[in-house]
Formats: C-alpha cells, sequence, structure tokens
C-alpha cells in the first residue's frame, strides 16, 4: 500500500495523470473588477450626458435659427403682398418687384 502511496506522489510531482495543482484564486479580483465597472459606467454615462446635452444644445439652436427665418420669410411676403401694382414716382408697372424697372426706385 505505500508502494500505491508513493507511485500516486511521484505522479503528482511528475505533472502527469488527471491530478491537477490547485488552482489560485484572488478574492481581490471581484472587488477590483467592480470598481473599475463602475468607473467605466460612470465614464461611458458621463460621455452619454454629455452628448446628450449637446445634441439638445445644437437642436435648440437649430430651432431658434428657424424661427428667426420664418419671421423674416413673414415679414418678406408681408412686405412683398402690400407692394403697389404702380411706380409712385414714374407710374410704370411694378409686376411685384421690389424696385422699378425704369426708374430704379424702391417701392417700400
Amino acid at each position: 500500500m505505500n508502494e500505491y502511496k508513493n507511485a500516486q506522489a511521484l505522479i503528482r510531482l511528475a505533472g502527469m495523470g488527471g491530478i491537477h495543482p490547485a488552482r489560485r484564486r484572488f478574492h481581490s479580483t471581484a472587488a477590483g473588477s467592480s470598481i473599475i465597472g463602475r468607473i467605466i459606467g460612470t465614464a461611458v454615462a458621463t460621455a452619454v450626458s454629455s452628448a446628450i446635452d449637446n445634441y439638445a444644445e445644437s437642436a435648440a439652436k437649430a430651432n431658434a435659427e428657424e424661427a428667426e427665418r420664418a419671421e423674416i420669410r413673414r415679414e418678406y411676403n408681408k412686405k412683398m403682398s402690400n407692394l403697389p401694382s404702380n411706380c409712385p414716382n414714374c407710374g410704370a408697372p411694378t409686376f411685384g418687384k421690389m424696385y422699378c424697372e425704369y426708374c430704379e426706385s424702391k417701392m417700400a
């Protein structure tokens, strides 16, 4: 029986057979990975929040610019609809233009 135990001990020392050395377990990696996970999560959340804020700012700026353009178009269309059909200076037809073709005076 001692020979059997000695043979198993020799096989174990030689690294042969189905006997595997005990694996090391690092308990600190679980704690370290959760800290790293939180750091990465915070970084991702910050980046996403920043991207959303930038998009919201650019969308608000685009909406304000479009509202300003719409107001300019309304004023222009109102001005164009109130143009006289004949030039007040020379009496020539204006054909809906801002300037008279003949005397080059401004209509509005």
